[in-house]
């Protein structure tokens, strides 16, 4: 599952990368800084194979990554010796990858996973992990029964912002959640691409939801999943999640030639059961929206309603580097006096270094930890980025549509 050094017992992670677009370069530079600036002292990752649809593109890729403009000066590892694949099945019949990170468009997933998993590789994909929730479904199962492991990149999970989030979440600070507001829009004029192009392109999986809308529903299922799953009995020994109500209106985007419209925005209601036992818990509401037609408000993009304070979140929502806690604090014995706010920030901004390809540097050396310490440990799933909530986010994305 991978290599110890034995003279400081770092765990070398040996990465295959499945695919040469954007997404998968700034993963391989992420990958390439070393994981001891952001404290992580047990691992070290090493990319050795690229693999595209030609041996003249992997090489490309190689070259662009290693030529880009890096605007920070953290230590990076070289690509020397990485060996250029013509073909996905040479990449996933190298015996030296024991994972694969998969960057392809949305629509190949479901393949390249099963192509992976066929070959005993355990494998990091690009959400959304499939379109749909058969898909994912089917591939949970494969990877379980070949006990390989299977994770959806969801980079934000694993951010030090969340990380922080999570911890006041459990310590119950707020008190019950009763509501989120969780916004992921950015806009994007799509009257200046090819028709080609993947947000737009209903045979790629185009429209917002599929793109965007997974960064909206994290925010809503680390919060009210999470509590839902926390307070109720039965559901967590079950293979799949439940899914919650939902109410949606969407409006759509269709060019001419078009062989169908995509999605451009979305907005939605979504209802989670508490205990159901406690005749005094009410249902708790989730308010998910995503765009490429508008852009998200710059300040707040997810609002967390306790009953004992609130919490802010700074856009956007994919990799926060912001966030407010709230507190409401009685002024008096009257009910209509109005409560002290106590209000305390947090702020993680040292841990972004710059931008590059359009996304911010070093977002994903986390999530790429957390998949090195389960392999180590032999894990087949995270525990903090189920393959259940996978699924689950494909069932809501399919009500939503």
């Amino acid at each position: 599952m991978g290599e110890n050094i034995s003279n400081n017992s770092r765990f070398v992670v040996q990465w295959g990368i499945l695919g040469t677009g954007n997404i998968s370069k700034k993963f391989v530079h992420d990958l390439l800084v070393d994981p001891r600036t952001r404290n992580v002292e047990d691992l070290v990752h090493k990319v050795v194979a690229i693999g595209s649809r030609s041996e003249l593109k992997a090489k490309e890729f190689i070259e662009k990554v290693l030529n880009c403009e890096d605007t920070n000066s953290k230590k990076r590892a070289s690509l020397d010796g990485v060996k250029s694949y013509g073909s996905y099945l040479d990449l996933v019949s190298d015996s030296q990858v024991n994972v694969v990170y998969i960057g392809t468009p949305h629509t190949s997933h479901y393949q390249d996973i099963k192509l992976c998993l066929d070959f005993n590789k355990s494998v990091l994909c690009e959400k959304p992990i499939t379109i749909n929730s058969d898909q994912i479904k089917e591939l949970s199962r494969l990877a379980k029964k070949k006990k390989l492991f299977l994770m959806e990149a969801i980079w934000t999970r694993f951010l030090p912002a969340v990380v922080a989030l999570k911890k006041i979440l459990d310590s119950n600070e707020i008190g019950h959640i009763e509501r989120v507001d969780s916004d992921f829009s950015s806009y994007f004029d799509v009257e200046k691409v090819e028709e080609s192009h993947r947000l737009i392109n209903p045979d790629l999986g185009g429209g917002c939801l599929l793109d965007l809308g997974p960064y909206a529903w994290d925010m809503i299922s680390l919060t009210l999943l999470n509590q839902s799953l926390k307070s109720s009995s039965g559901t967590q020994g079950e293979e799949f999640l439940k899914v919650p109500r939902i109410k949606a209106s969407g409006t759509f985007y269709k060019r001419l030639n078009s062989s169908a419209p995509v999605d451009q925005s979305i907005i939605s209601i979504i209802e989670f059961d508490n205990n159901l036992r406690d005749r005094n818990s009410q249902t708790s509401q989730g308010i998910l929206s995503t765009s490429f037609n508008q852009d998200s408000n710059e300040e707040i993009g997810v609002t967390i309603y306790g009953k004992n304070g609130r919490i802010n979140i700074e856009s956007p929502i994919c990799c926060p580097k912001k966030f407010q806690v709230i507190k409401f604090e009685k002024a008096g014995d009257d009910p209509n006096e109005s409560r002290r706010l106590i209000k305390k920030n947090y702020s993680f901004e040292e841990n972004f270094l710059g931008n590059l390809y359009g996304y911010f540097i070093y977002w994903e050396g986390w999530e790429a930890d957390e998949v090195g310490r389960c392999l180590r440990e032999k894990k087949i799933e995270s525990e903090k980025m189920k393959i259940n909530e996978s699924v689950l986010m494909m069932e809501v994305e399919y009500h939503l549509l």
